[in-house]
């Protein structure tokens, strides 16, 4: 399969993804507004942001970046989806089909930049006003300390010191860290033959969250002998226990089997296994022109 036959399957895809996400929200401006609806949309958003970085569309990877890290809090309930949320997203949407077509075309992408200053803005101006969970431990809480006379909040707020409350748990944090789980990959030949990137997605993958734990390089021969069409690196990487199993194959969606992975902490970085150099054809034998028949001499015999 060409780069060009693999392209035209993702904007294929991204017609799929686009035309989730519209429904989504459609359903969300009629009321419907639970997790799975949500991660619907954010999803088709994500799924076009993978494909754009693999086949290096800068401007479309960067404009779903900004779109999917507003629809991401939306998701952890970090800003409420309010109606005027609702429809700045479809108008969003409306330019992120825009931004497909002129990838598609090789056209010049749109002017988005008040659209990406409109969303960034409802991310910050929103930020936190969500509605909190209710504390799982509130008995727990220690008891209020009776003052007199008028509470300033913003007073106790700025007075706060937190770093000063950490200061010397440094070292106990780690362990208190939620259990990370690990996926093991290695980008083989065809990964870069068909138009891949291997580092944009492992880009991908430390914007999830992931920590490199290890690079195999162990496959890699001698200077004088590297084919650079040749996939020899394997990393194991760590990611949050918040991160699903789903949204790490998304990031490898349009390689497939030419970036096998595995999931867990028991499993291994897959083999090298390199592609094998194209046989030389055996050559032609060379064509002899046949030497002609000459006359036999006539030796002439002594008497």
């Amino acid at each position: 399969m060409t780069s060009e036959e693999i392209q035209a399957i993702f904007f294929v895809e991204c017609e799929e993804s686009l035309a989730a996400a519209e429904a989504g929200l459609a359903a969300c401006r009629a009321g419907t507004q639970d997790d799975d609806t949500i991660n619907a949309v954010f999803r088709g958003v994500h799924s076009i942001k993978g494909g754009a970085g693999a086949f290096g569309f800068g401007a479309l990877q960067a404009y779903t970046h900004i779109f999917e890290t507003l629809l991401s809090d939306v998701r952890e309930n970090l800003v409420p989806l309010t109606p005027q949320l609702i429809d700045l997203l479809l108008i969003a949407l409306d330019t992120l089909s825009d931004h497909v077509n002129a990838a598609r075309e090789g056209t010049a992408p749109p002017d988005d930049s008040v659209l990406l200053a409109d969303l960034t803005a409802a991310q910050a101006a929103n930020a936190g006003s969500a509605p909190a969970p209710a504390p799982a431990q509130a008995a727990a809480a220690p008891a209020a300390v009776e003052v007199s006379g008028t509470i300033d909040e913003d007073e106790l707020t700025s007075d706060f010191d937190l770093a000063a409350m950490l200061d010397g748990l440094t070292e106990a944090a780690p362990a208190a860290e939620a259990k990370r789980w690990e996926v093991h990959l290695r980008p083989r030949a065809g990964a870069m033959r068909n138009g891949g990137e291997p580092l944009l997605m492992l880009r991908e993958l430390v914007e999830l969250g992931a920590r490199c734990e290890q690079c195999d390089t162990g496959a890699i021969p001698p200077l004088d002998e590297i084919d650079p069409c040749q996939g020899y690196l394997g990393w194991t990487f760590s990611l949050p226990a918040d991160v699903t199993e789903g949204q790490v194959r998304d990031v490898f969606d349009f390689v497939g089997d030419d970036c096998p992975i595995a999931i867990g902490d028991n499993a291994a970085i897959p083999p090298v296994l390199l592609d094998a150099p194209a046989p030389v054809a055996p050559a032609a034998p060379v064509a002899v022109a046949p030497v002609a028949a000459t006359a036999a001499a006539t030796v002439a015999l002594p008497a």
